[in-house]
């Protein structure tokens, strides 16, 4: 597969900052994978189609923000007093669910580090929601599960204010976004932190031409000193998990149990995602719950009952990768089928490049949903990052507010 996207690197012109990044990123995984020796065995014609088809899934979801580049001006909303009042009630909403967050990390780092809590059964054996309830209480935990998404939205408002030089809403909105890592350290996981650090590089490649010198001066080292402190804080779950013990095969020649892990998280979706496609069947099918959990969230609790997801998972994949890192490929092959996973594949592609920046210029909400759709891509090497509530709701709050703005009177 590495051969197929340094080809694709090649052929492709006029590549921006945020396209080099995200194939750059793609092929660093694999070799990665070479460098823990975690990589497919690629042995007959079929094996060569799952990587091809693997390949041209990835591309898909990459191709269309290629034209994400040369941004130069942002097209508000054309009713500017109803933006400035959305902007009010997003930071006085946004602000209090901070300081939920930033209470609960506190007490889950606190518990982490005094070891009063078992860091396995925490994260995957369910115990992390009693301790949520007990910590905070089941209301503000409610409404932060809730709430949290608009961090999504805040993103995106921060780079549109530095981007107008507007520097105290950008930094308001910077520390609203953080819920996105927050709700993730709830239950101590690292792939909320990665994907915020991975977004807000994503954000900073795609808004670069159009912030000033100073200001992209500046956002390198304060980006350097946050980055640094969630890093330490990602150190913290990794060295908890896995200093002790971590599966490493004989044949790697990396032994440490710290670094495997870490560079097997980044890796191993490759090997994982060309094993669960070799055993797929359409027996297998999930219908789409690992895109659409929003779905199973609304039925169960209208009276529907709906198999959990990591049940689910455990009866489709198996005890060997229900709980790994299969790759978003992977992800949606058991989700749609090979057809669906590329008729989704395809609409994903359609719907990035009609809100790519045309002659420089993007409207407001074609940029701020950019941290909808990015997600997908710079995710690729987890599962379906779509598979959390959160980016659902993100989604749908997206939608409501750009319908309001759309249709207010100026």
């Amino acid at each position: 597969m590495t051969y197929i996207f340094l080809i694709y690197f090649f052929l492709v012109r006029n590549k921006g900052l945020l396209f080099l990044f995200l194939i750059s990123f793609i092929i660093s995984t694999l070799l990665l994978g070479l460098l823990i020796n975690k990589v497919p065995n690629i042995n007959n014609l079929t094996d060569v189609s799952i990587s091809f088809f693997s390949a041209l899934i990835l591309i898909f979801l990459i191709h269309g923000f290629k034209n994400y580049r040369n941004l130069k001006t942002i097209t508000p909303y054309i009713n500017n007093k109803s933006f400035n009042k959305l902007t009010k009630v997003l930071i006085v909403i946004g602000m209090f669910v901070t300081l939920i967050n930033v209470f609960i990390t506190y007490k889950a780092f606190g518990a982490l580090l005094s070891e009063s809590i078992n860091v396995q059964g925490y994260k995957n054996e369910g115990e992390a929601g009693d301790f949520l309830i007990q910590w905070v209480g089941a209301g503000p935990l409610f409404i932060s599960r809730f709430l949290s998404p608009i961090g999504y939205y805040a993103l995106g408002l921060h780079f549109y204010f530095l981007i107008i030089r507007k520097v105290k809403k950008s930094f308001i909105f910077f520390i609203i976004s953080l819920n996105i890592p927050l709700l993730g350290f709830h239950g101590l996981s690292r792939s909320a932190a990665i994907q915020f650090i991975l977004m807000y590089i994503a954000f900073f490649l795609y808004s670069y031409s159009a912030l000033g010198k100073k200001i992209r001066k500046k956002m390198v080292v304060y980006s350097a000193v946050i980055f640094t402190t969630a890093f330490l804080l990602l150190n913290i779950i990794t060295e908890s998990r896995f200093s002790k013990y971590y599966y490493i095969p004989s044949s790697s020649p990396i032994q440490d149990p710290v670094l495997y892990s870490t560079l097997d998280y980044g890796s191993q979706w490759n090997f994982n995602g060309f094993e669960v496609s070799k055993n797929y069947s359409v027996d297998k099918l999930m219908y789409g719950r690992s895109t659409f959990p929003i779905v199973p969230f609304i039925g169960n609790r209208i009276g529907l009952n709906f198999t959990s997801l990591s049940d689910l998972r455990r009866q489709k994949l198996g005890d060997k990768y229900d709980g790994t890192f299969n790759g978003v490929v992977g992800t949606l092959l058991y989700d749609f089928g090979y057809f669906f996973t590329l008729i989704f594949a395809v609409i994903f592609y359609k719907i990035v490049a009609r809100g790519a920046p045309k002659k420089g210029n993007v409207y407001l909400h074609n940029f701020i949903s950019f941290g909808v759709l990015i997600p997908l891509p710079l995710m690729f090497f987890t599962n379906n990052v779509y598979s959390y509530i959160a980016l659902n709701l993100a989604i749908i709050y997206l939608i409501i507010i750009n319908f309001l703005m759309k249709i207010s009177k100026k």
